[in-house]
Formats: structure tokens, C-alpha cells, sequence
């Protein structure tokens, strides 16, 4: 008997928000029970750019302002597919500051405004 894969995204985590220009990086796994690991057939795409990449890892800094539905795909050897989503936001950032968390550390914070969508 043959099963779709298992496809799973382990990076970024769904509802996650970047700003516009820093980089993403996208992970993911696609195991068939019967060709064993698809991870390198893995394609990805955003409902908002397309196809943005392929295989288990890449890292990507030009997706467009807005949210994003994401989805890995991956087919086996009899054409079966398998699919995860999420959903992650891209916002334009416009003031990038340093400060020091409650540990003392030098981390960066980054404020970002959203256009309005709702009109």
C-alpha cells in the first residue's frame, strides 16, 4: 500500500513576523514510508510570491510586505503528495534599535510599522 509523505516544516514557526529584507530561513522534512527521505524534493511556495524555494533548507530576503500562507510540497515515486503550511508575516521595518534585555546582554530590537490592509 502507498502513502503520501509526511511533509513537515520546522522553520520558520507559523505566525512568526520578519521584517522586510532580513532574511527567513526555511527548513523542512519530507519522509515516504516507501522511497524513505524526499527531503530534497521539498518545493516551496508563498501565496504572495510563488515558488521561493526547493529542498529541506534556504534562506530567502525578498519576500514581499504582507502575510503569507506558506506551503511545502513533496511528491514520492508514484506521484503521491504530501503538504504543510503556515502562515507568516512580513512587515516594513522602520527603526532598528539596540538595547540590553533583563540579562544584560546587547540584543536588537527591531520596530516596525504595518500599512493598513483593511481598506
Amino acid at each position: 500500500m502507498n502513502t503520501q509523505p509526511v511533509v513537515t516544516i520546522t522553520g520558520p514557526e507559523s505566525i512568526d513576523t520578519f521584517g522586510k529584507g532580513l532574511a527567513v530561513v526555511f527548513t523542512g522534512t519530507a519522509i515516504d514510508a516507501e522511497d524513505g527521505d524526499i527531503t530534497a524534493a521539498l518545493v516551496w511556495t508563498s501565496d504572495i510570491d510563488g515558488v521561493i524555494g526547493t529542498g529541506g533548507s534556504f534562506s530567502l530576503t525578498t519576500l514581499a510586505v504582507g502575510e503569507h500562507l506558506i506551503i511545502a510540497t513533496s511528491t514520492d515515486s508514484m506521484s503521491l503528495v504530501g503538504t504543510a503550511r503556515i502562515t507568516i508575516r512580513i512587515e516594513i521595518a522602520t527603526v532598528h534599535n539596540w538595547q540590553r534585555n533583563d540579562l544584560g546582554r546587547v540584543v536588537s530590537v527591531l520596530n516596525v510599522n504595518m500599512p493598513d490592509f483593511t481598506s
